[in-house]
């Protein structure tokens, strides 16, 4: 058995309560998920000052905007984001795992002190390489020094008082 509420002033949006498969669909009469919202924007909130999600072509976590772009977060964008696939996140993102980037990595108007950070590397995997090349790039071999590679081993190292070593370590 089902149950099915319709609303003919609001076009026929329908809400479908469980039936035989315990879907539930909003603007849809065969959802196929355990909630499928069709037609529209899918807003969850409460007062004017608490949390939101809202989709549609974008998504918006933790406050309401008519932006363009998607967010997490409720600071509006100072870069220029404004088309359904830019997204911008207020507050500290962590990534435990891969991140690609293939466009610009900018940090405008930041310490450097907390610019980027890397592991130290080897000669054979520097810290700092490049995408098609990855024994070739920068490292750090121990504390207060760094040094370079090519074809994984070690050409250039610059020690903790200046020095620099070119074919040796």
């Amino acid at each position: 058995p089902r149950m099915v509420l319709s609303n003919e002033e609001a076009s026929g949006n329908i809400l479908l309560l469980p039936g035989s498969t315990g879907n539930v669909g909003i603007g849809t009469t065969a959802p196929t998920s355990k909630l499928e919202v069709l037609g529209g924007r899918f807003e969850v909130g409460g007062t004017a000052s608490a949390s939101y999600l809202l989709t549609g072509n974008t998504l918006q976590v933790g406050g309401f905007a008519s932006a363009a772009y998607s967010r997490f977060g409720t600071t509006a964008t100072t870069h220029g984001l404004s088309a359904t696939n830019d997204l911008i996140i207020n507050g500290k993102f962590e990534v435990d795992g891969t991140a690609y980037f293939d466009g610009t990595v900018n940090f405008p108007s930041i310490a450097s002190a907390s610019l980027f950070h890397a592991q130290d590397g080897t000669a054979a995997s520097p810290s700092y390489t490049f995408a098609v090349d990855k024994d070739t790039g920068m490292w750090r071999p121990t504390t207060n020094q760094l040094a370079f590679s090519t074809l994984g081993s070690e050409r250039l190292r610059i020690d903790s008082t200046g020095n620099v070593g070119i074919g040796t370590t």
